[in-house]
């Protein structure tokens, strides 16, 4: 039920960063491969939230550990 939400936001972000930074508006396709990189990205982000909150269940101690976790 949240999918099309979340597609939603992104997309809508893409829209108007995407006009106001002024990238290129002459061609339609490099406005669509913006929008598929940020949508995919932003589910990533989306599902590293939901693996830290299902293995780490109190709140501070995984806003503590996430960043951590991302470092190589």
């Amino acid at each position: 039920a949240e999918f099309p939400f979340h597609i939603f936001l992104a997309s809508i972000f893409v829209i108007i960063s995407y006009f106001a930074i002024g990238l290129n508006t002459e061609d339609y396709s490099h406005f669509l491969i913006n929008l598929l990189i940020m949508n995919a990205s932003y589910f990533a982000g989306v599902s590293y939230a939901i693996i830290i909150s299902v293995f780490i269940p109190n709140y501070e101690l995984a806003v503590a550990l996430a960043p951590i976790s991302l470092i190589p």
